[in-house]
């Protein structure tokens, strides 16, 4: 072998173990200063725990002050803010230290044109961690179309059995609410005047009757003119397509109203009125029921009825489709425990899914003082009410704010209703106005 070739072979031999080399290092690098972690000894990052979105126009003038006050399901103080229109706050904290569901409350501060000071508290147990609220006021109601007056009318009913109750109505409008019952042209029956109703743009209007052999009936009065003196006579009037009868336990006070609209809820014409603000002592009736007519050519009504059981008030509404049935609670009860707020416990023979419990300051003192403190808490039947505490610094800020002075007010006890947990959701987030809903609850006020 020549010298040259030696030399060639050995540079060739060098520059291969010099790659391969140089493969191992990038395959396996040496890192130098970063050192992993333990889990244990990385730094807690808080979490975001509650959201709150306030409306620009959540808030009216008269609001003097806002807070929201947030505590655990235990009853612990988490944080507290004052909010104002146009705020987003967030509240965070560590994972391990706050609890599955979150108790929410908020004071409201209020100054009304006389100067006196109203103090609000609202508080919310079982509300998920979280969750995301909008303090945002629900879409309004559609307006109903303006139907003016054009004039007057006069209305006579003869040959009734006895009157107990009547609605004249036309659409949108009640016309006419005052009668005066005489003896008719049958000694043995009654004659109804109505004088001086209202006469409406849109002129169709529908009398109803309930007379003294408890029979409801109607007539339509079509095209109504200015100065019309229109004599019916009762064997004219028509019964209702279908009725609903409510037997009622022995009271004193009803309250009804039943309203129609031909297709939707939202309407804001062709609503016409069957029945309204009717109380027993008037034409001093006593009766053991009450009967709502219905007309197929209406397809939703919009219907509150009320019942004074003594010890409690019944109360019913629904919008949307005619009720079918109604029953009321024979000798509902509830029996207070205590009525403290810090121990607040009691038993119902009732079966319910929400409840609603006040305490506010008794009149004498607020008439006394200008100021009035009332709290409320609003919870499912499951709900264990701890007591929630105002923070000191808010109390201190609002010495006027009186919770030693509040006395139990009472309980709404929701039999058919939404869920608590729609309820605040249809409130606090999605900010929806209910168009058609059914709702019945009963409500027993502290009497002491």
């Amino acid at each position: 072998m020549t010298t040259t070739k030696f030399v060639f072979l050995s540079l060739l031999t060098l520059l291969f173990y010099s790659c391969s080399s140089n493969d191992d290092n990038t395959q396996n690098p040496e890192i130098k200063g970063e050192t992993e972690i333990p889990e244990e000894e990385k730094t807690p990052i808080p979490e975001v725990y509650f959201s709150l979105n306030v409306d620009n126009e959540w808030l009216n003038e008269s609001t003097i002050d806002s807070w929201i006050i947030i505590h655990d399901e235990n009853g612990n103080l988490l944080n507290y803010s004052k909010y104002k229109n146009g705020a987003n706050l967030t509240f965070d904290a560590l994972a391990n230290e706050i609890t599955k569901n979150l108790t929410i409350s908020t004071l409201n501060i209020k100054k009304t044109e006389s100067n006196q000071e109203i103090y609000t508290i609202d508080t919310y147990p079982d509300i998920p961690q979280k969750s995301i609220w909008n303090f945002k006021k629900p879409p309004a109601p559609n307006s109903l179309t303006e139907n003016k007056v054009i004039g007057k009318f006069s209305v006579k009913v003869d040959n009734i059995p006895g009157v107990q109750k009547h609605t004249l109505s036309c659409d949108n409008r009640i016309g006419g609410s005052n009668g005066n019952i005489t003896i008719g042209s049958n000694p043995k029956l009654y004659m109804l005047n109505i004088n001086e109703v209202n006469l409406f743009e849109r002129n169709n209007y529908i009398l109803t009757i309930l007379d003294n052999d408890n029979n409801l009936k109607y007539i339509w009065l079509n095209n109504v003119q200015d100065g019309d003196d229109l004599n019916l006579d009762y064997s004219d009037f028509n019964q209702f397509d279908s009725y609903l009868n409510i037997g009622l336990p022995s009271t004193q006070r009803i309250g009804i109203r039943v309203y129609t609209m031909e297709k939707d809820v939202n309407a804001t014409s062709g609503v016409y009125t069957l029945d309204h603000n009717f109380n027993s002592a008037y034409w001093g009736l006593r009766q053991d029921f009450v009967k709502i007519g219905f007309l197929d050519i209406f397809k939703k009504y919009k219907l509150s009825f009320t019942v004074d059981l003594g010890n409690c008030t019944y109360n019913y509404g629904k919008n949307g489709n005619k009720p079918e049935n109604l029953i009321i609670p024979s000798k509902p009860e509830l029996t207070i425990q205590d009525t403290s707020i810090e121990n607040f416990s009691f038993t119902t023979s009732l079966s319910y899914m929400r409840q609603v419990s006040r305490w506010k300051t008794p009149s004498e003192i607020f008439n006394n003082t200008g100021f009035e403190t009332s709290w409320t808490i609003s919870s499912d039947s499951k709900s264990e009410l701890n007591f929630y505490d105002i923070p000191e610094e808010i109390k201190n800020a609002h010495p006027n704010l009186d919770l030693n002075s509040t006395k139990y007010y009472g309980t709404w006890l929701y039999l058919k209703n939404e869920s608590q947990a729609d309820f605040i959701n249809r409130s606090f987030v999605t900010n929806e106005r209910r168009v058609e809903f059914e709702s019945e609850s009963v409500f027993f006020r502290n009497n002491e």
